[in-house]
């Protein structure tokens, strides 16, 4: 696939102004207990697929870091459309809940980070996207009171609210409720740019691996 291809398909997996990240479930998990690489689907409303995000790292030192360390490992995240071409890439080093998880294009320029803060009463993440001058520039928030368990608004620099992260039981296709474990609706701000919904896409698996994920 050419260059200009792989940029139409990193806009299309999202430029919907919704969409869903749906875990597949991992049955030696959920039996044995037994760590295992981490795959998500990415659908539309509808539930057509985009895509498809996958945990790297097949090696025996990697299976040992997933039994250790739980969901504090460090993770090699590749999303992918649906013609299997890799589009981005997430990376983020062993961490607890405050580590940093990076985006990186099929080019592996770094797109920017989301970052996970301490705060007593409330679960935040500050968006930050590089600039031509390899600056970070923050661009909105994430920032969930401890209380509301599965919502996680984004706020702008202003600090309004301009789009959600929530933790559903629901899926676009009722066939998917068996096949998943956790499911993430997205609703983007419709001003941001696929760059800064990249960056939004790794926070949600922040989201999971921080808050949703077995951590021994």
């Amino acid at each position: 696939m050419g260059e200009s291809a792989k940029k139409l398909n990193q806009i299309n997996i999202l430029s919907p102004n919704q969409i869903y990240v749906l875990q597949d479930r991992q049955w030696g998990e959920a039996f044995m207990g037994y760590e295992q690489p981490d795959t998500y689907r990415i659908t539309d409303a509808s539930g057509e697929t985009l895509g498809c995000i996958l945990e790297t790292g097949g090696s025996l030192k990697d299976d040992m870091y997933r039994q250790k360390l739980g969901s504090s490992r460090p993770l090699n995240i590749k999303v992918f459309d649906t013609d299997k071409n890799e589009l981005m890439n997430f990376k983020r080093p062993a961490a607890l809940l405050y580590g940093t998880i990076t985006a990186y294009d099929n080019d592996k320029h770094i797109i920017g980070t989301a970052k996970g803060c301490f705060d007593w009463l409330n679960r935040k993440y500050e968006l930050r996207q590089d600039s031509a001058d390899n600056r970070k520039k923050s661009f909105a928030s994430i920032v969930s009171p401890v209380w509301n368990l599965w919502k996680f608004p984004i706020f702008d620099i202003y600090n309004q609210k301009v789009g959600m992260i929530q933790k559903t039981a629901h899926t676009p296709n009722d066939s998917d409720l068996f096949k998943c474990s956790d499911t993430y609706r997205i609703g983007f701000p419709k001003s941001f740019s696929f760059e800064q919904r990249a960056i939004i896409l790794a926070a949600v698996i922040m989201i999971d691996f921080n808050w949703f994920s077995r951590n021994d």
